[in-house]
């Protein structure tokens, strides 16, 4: 740990603060009051008439149309991506087995415990519950709507591997009765009604604290009460206020108040109650954080003269100290434009190490990677396939060529537009 044993010489913390103010700059900050009128209050208030629910069902039967649906059981027999044709042939000949004990009629739920392999259905003896057309991967759902209620499908192949299907249900397109969409309704009628009131409240709050000059005070007259945040800034937003609304809030003036502002839950008036302008703060203010920064950095360097002084006794073929040889790490093989192993992405520093050779095999600097320095040294290396290599060269080649041509034509086009004068007909865009 490079930090320990730093010792901070006297006026340092001061200095360094004095070169960084900028990093310590204090954003705006804002106070605001604010007063919400929640729907889910407004809900327990509204009633909803039998007369408004069935209009509602009658004239918006599309909502609840709903499509045909099979209700199907099945056992799947797996087959990897990578089986051979004779894998392929010998799970086939165990699904057809599986298949003729269906035929003779034993148990297809029992059967489908016993012998398939997707497991989740298996337990529920392969149920898969009820489904419309596009839920289901294509094949299968080709041959189970095409089946009988109580039919069993003959092997069904599909990228998972052989399934075996029963379709136990199936039910008719058409519009849902109304007993079993009624209860949908009513909470649906509820929450507009709801809305609609606190919209009202919202407004009639909103022009009395326009008239008093105060959101506390418009808010008392329909007995809502305001509350107020901390003062907070644009990144670090008030936990009180939604995150959604922030371009409206910031854009008001200090002791302006809002119009009736919509929100997830309900809507939202707020007046900004204070605005602290932006500083740089007193360094007694900000110590700990100049102090811990200052730590990080000297650490850093620490670090890095450290690596350095490693890669020069790696470079002229010396011992290292014991403790260092602890973190020597190895990647294995990695492709370009990929991320280094145990590392992650840093394309400046890989494409650095692929021109590293055996003769020259040390990086002959120490990158710094996300906080951390590093000692690259190159192992091994492994040229490509020549077939793979072929084909790639032909798609890098087209890919260099189409790139050049861009180029090539972009320059061409601003050329042009140097020279040209350029009108745009508006009207015909």
């Amino acid at each position: 740990d490079f930090k320990k044993g730093i010792e901070i010489e006297k006026n340092a913390l001061k200095k360094y603060f004095e070169q960084h103010q900028k990093d310590y700059l204090i954003p705006p900050q804002f106070k605001v009051a604010y007063v919400k009128i929640p729907y889910q209050e407004l809900i327990r208030e509204v009633q909803i008439s039998e007369e408004e629910v069935k209009e509602y069902y009658e004239t918006n039967k599309d909502e609840f149309f709903e499509p045909k649906k099979v209700c199907a059981r099945h056992i799947l027999f797996r087959i990897s991506s990578k089986a051979s044709k004779e894998e392929v042939e010998k799970i086939k000949k165990k699904a057809e087995a599986v298949l003729a004990k269906v035929k003779k009629g034993e148990d297809f739920a029992k059967l489908a415990q016993k012998y398939s392999e997707d497991r989740a259905s298996a337990k529920k003896g392969g149920d898969l519950g009820c489904f419309s057309q596009g839920k289901m991967i294509k094949p299968f759902e080709k041959v189970a709507f095409s089946l009988k209620k109580n039919e069993v499908s003959n092997l069904v192949r599909t990228p998972f591997g052989f399934h075996i299907i029963k379709v136990y249900e199936i039910k008719k397109e058409g519009i849902k009765p109304f007993n079993l969409v009624k209860n949908k309704i009513v909470t649906k009628l509820k929450q507009e009604k709801a809305k609609e009131k606190a919209f009202k409240i919202a407004n009639r709050i909103y022009a009395q604290a326009i008239l008093e000059e105060d959101l506390n005070k418009g808010a008392k007259i329909y007995k809502k009460k305001t509350k107020e945040t901390d003062y907070f800034s644009e990144k670090k937003w008030s936990p009180k206020l939604p995150w959604g609304l922030k371009e409206e809030i910031l854009s008001l003036k200090n002791g302006e108040i809002s119009a009736p502002l919509e929100a997830p839950d309900g809507y939202l008036l707020v007046q900004i109650k204070d605005v602290k302008k932006e500083r740089i703060p007193s360094f007694d203010e900000v110590k700990d954080q100049v102090k811990n920064k200052w730590i990080m950095e000297e650490a850093q360097k620490r670090a890095k003269e450290k690596a350095q002084e490693i890669l020069n006794l790696f470079q002229k073929g010396q011992k290292i100290p014991l403790k260092y040889k602890k973190n020597i790490q190895e990647t294995g093989l990695f492709s370009p434009q990929k991320p280094i192993p145990k590392i992650g992405f840093a394309p400046k520093i890989e494409k650095e190490l692929f021109l590293l050779t055996l003769s020259k095999p040390y990086l002959d600097y120490v990158p710094e990677i996300k906080g951390k320095f590093y000692i690259f040294k190159l192992k091994t290396r492994q040229e490509p396939d020549k077939a793979d290599y072929q084909k790639d060269k032909e798609m890098f080649k087209k890919s260099l060529l189409t790139r050049q041509r861009l180029i090539i034509f972009n320059a061409w086009v601003n050329s042009l537009r140097q020279k040209a004068k350029i009108e745009i007909k508006q009207e015909l865009l």
